[in-house]
């Protein structure tokens, strides 16, 4: 018989940017002793598989799609009767979707928890960039027939009109499928080189001059993972790179700060990849 050791409610529960050894202790508590347990899979990835994860969780893991996340209660109608957990791969509330869960639970006067993890922003300063010197975060979303917003490159210049460093999230297209399957050929993740050509073309589009071949970036790839990889480069010498598997993203940075200079040099000293 499993005593419950937490009151009911909706729990959201970050996993971290590698694999399932990434949760902390405390969650790992919780979600053993969940009555359901859920996995958010259409915002970012964990390098293990849902199997994996039952076994050293104990609990049996149910995948949410964004349909059951955006247009059900289903969540948050459990937490109201049940001890629910949802994983979130990275950190909870990236997602405008984790939000709009926990103003639903206030609406329904669900009690919720948010336990956090790591997340793509840790990157910042670990490659010496100060967190106060980012504008606006921006998606750069695929490009397809008559799809290819403006406003993504003017966010990226208007940060850097006003001297801010912009991190830049590649788009992915995943479902349910990439861990029934462990990787469908329907799951699409940008890459860096997709993703700075599309840079160059919305360049050639608007003639800003920010952004060309000889603009320096950073390219972070699988950023926490045990094979992460660290460039800082022209962008031409950049675009032929294999990166290898995602996740990708980008930082362009604005003028540095000298003592951000300074860390970036030091950080990449042995060359342009860490």
């Amino acid at each position: 018989v499993r005593v419950t050791l937490y009151p009911l409610m909706l729990r959201l529960i970050g996993l971290g940017l590698d694999d399932l050894n990434d949760i902390s202790l405390k969650a790992l508590q919780i979600v053993k002793n969940a009555d359901k347990v859920y996995m958010e899979c259409y915002t970012s990835i964990i390098n293990s598989t849902v199997e994996q994860m039952e076994h050293l969780y104990q609990r049996t893991i149910v995948l949410a799609d964004r349909h059951l996340l955006e247009n059900t209660d289903t969540l948050v109608d459990e937490g109201a009767q049940q001890d629910v957990v949802l994983l979130v791969p990275g950190t909870p509330l990236f997602a405008t979707t984790h939000t709009d869960l926990l103003i639903r639970c206030t609406e329904k006067n669900v009690k919720y928890q948010v336990i956090n993890n790591t997340s793509i922003y840790n990157v910042i300063g670990h490659i010496g960039l100060y967190s106060y010197s980012f504008g606006r975060v921006v998606s750069i979303p695929f490009f397809s027939d008559g799809f290819r917003p403006q406003s993504v490159f003017d966010r990226i210049l208007e940060n850097i009109s006003n001297n801010l460093h912009t991190l830049c999230l590649l788009d992915i297209k995943i479902d349910k499928s990439y861990y029934d399957t462990n990787g469908s050929s329907t799951n699409r993740f940008m890459s860096a080189n997709t993703a700075m050509h599309q840079l160059l073309e919305y360049e050639r589009t608007v003639h800003s001059g920010v952004i060309t071949e000889r603009t320096k970036i950073f390219v972070i790839c699988r950023f926490g993972c045990h094979d992460q990889s660290l460039y800082y480069d022209e962008i031409r010498n950049l675009l032929s790179t294999n990166f290898g598997k995602p996740l990708h993203s980008l930082i362009i940075p604005a003028r540095m700060e000298t003592i951000e200079e300074e860390h970036v040099n030091a950080f990449f000293n042995k060359g342009n990849l860490v």
